[in-house]
């Protein structure tokens, strides 16, 4: 793909712009204070315009692809109200960077939207609220917040080891991102539409870049933030790579696609994860209720109360399903019971034959009236066999008709 239109070199411009100038932030601006409010700034920026291109995009998207869109924009804009956190908190709050801070939970959180592009796509597209969605959306994100708060958000904890809860944030997130890059990389192996599968590479290298720029964070020593880095750039770089993907996405390749979802995947997400997850986060709750009681029962409440909706919505769902093959059955019958008693009925002579050997494989009592042949007789016969007409003339025409039969390729009725 590459960049075409006035949008595309707009969204390239201004991202490059602000590269730009953070690269001068850090290397030019020499006030500690200045230097990383700015470089704060600069990177709250770069995410926000990474939001305003993917609903650009989204807005000019249609069907499946309008969704996937609409999930990295909220995906990057939970990842702009992290950042925007995180400038408040270490440029005008001055907190400590050894105590957690709540822009740790969204930096945490922000891929959640991003996690339900891979849960199985609706058979169908509609403009109602998927409410099922929406459950598992929310669940996602209180398993994550559960996560957090069992792995981090422990005041003794931060106490006593101080710059490595840092670090092991930002291991975890780069354990997250590879995962995810794997999972996004599985999903496009198996689409064959390729606006998905770009959709779906572009994801996996947003959060392969995330990772690396992690890493990144890790190898270098870790140091208490009082001016910019060049580190600030770097973890800008899965932003930017989600605006390249936004700037150069080619409309012409999308298009109504229709996916079949896994079954074994399906049973997972609509019947295992509902009764999963809350034992998850119960089991991790046990430790978070030792310090922090209302938030532990809090998240394990509303665990239970979203697996328990879900389920109840699953349930119905099925039930309507069941009802509507039941009365497509009962339409079946019906229609087969009509068409057999018209055929029975007929006062004209009618038999099916076989294509192409012209065999019958059912006749009517008019035909057996007509031809003095019994039922049984009949059945499994030519009409060449059966000698049905000694008419000359009559024979010919019936012969004529099997003809035009066999060559249309359809079943023959002879009265």
């Amino acid at each position: 793909m590459h960049p075409s239109g006035k949008f595309s070199w707009l969204a390239l411009a201004v991202a490059g712009l602000l590269t730009g100038v953070l690269f001068f932030v850090v290397e030019e601006v020499r006030r500690p204070a200045t230097s990383l409010l700015l470089s704060d700034l600069l990177q709250t920026a770069i995410i926000l315009w990474a939001v305003f291109c993917s609903i650009h995009v989204a807005r000019r998207s249609s069907a499946y692809l309008r969704q996937l869109w609409i999930l990295l924009a909220a995906a990057l804009f939970l990842a702009f109200a992290a950042q925007a956190l995180e400038t408040y908190y270490q440029c005008f709050a001055h907190a400590s960077s050894l105590v957690p801070w709540p822009s740790d939970i969204l930096f945490l959180l922000w891929v959640t939207p991003a996690v339900m592009m891979l849960l199985p796509r609706p058979e169908k597209e509609s403009k109602a609220i998927d409410w099922q969605r929406v459950l598992d959306f929310a669940q996602i994100g209180v398993v994550a917040l559960t996560a957090y708060l069992y792995f981090f958000y422990v005041p003794s904890r931060w106490e006593t080891e101080g710059p490595q809860m840092v670090l092991k944030i930002s291991r975890l997130q780069m354990i997250r991102d590879a995962a995810l890059a794997a999972g996004f990389l599985t999903s496009a192996i198996t689409v064959s539409k390729d606006s998905i599968q770009a959709f779906f590479l572009g994801m996996a290298g947003i959060f392969l870049v995330a990772g690396a720029s992690e890493l990144v964070f890790l190898l270098a020593p870790y140091t208490s933030r009082a001016n910019a880095v060049w580190t600030d750039v770097i973890w800008c770089a899965p932003y930017l790579f989600a605006t390249a993907i936004a700037a150069t996405w080619n409309r012409e390749e999308e298009s109504v696609l229709h996916i079949v979802s896994s079954r074994f995947r399906t049973v997972i997400v609509s019947q295992a994860l509902p009764i999963l997850v809350p034992l998850l986060v119960l089991f991790m709750g046990r430790r978070i209720v030792v310090e922090q009681m209302t938030i532990a029962w809090i998240a394990i409440t509303a665990s239970f109360m979203l697996s328990g909706t879900r389920l109840i919505l699953t349930n119905e769902k099925q039930r309507r399903l069941a009802d509507v093959i039941l009365k497509a059955e009962q339409a079946l019958l019906q229609s087969e019971h009509m068409f057999s008693t018209a055929f029975r009925l007929s006062p004209d002579a009618v038999g099916i034959s076989a294509i192409p050997g012209g065999e019958f494989l059912e006749v009517n009592d008019s035909f057996t009236r007509l031809t003095g042949y019994t039922h049984e007789e009949t059945l499994g016969r030519n009409p060449l066999e059966l000698n049905l007409w000694k008419d000359p003339a009559r024979r010919a025409e019936v012969m004529v008709k099997l003809q035009k039969a066999q060559k249309s390729g359809m079943r023959s009725l002879f009265a």
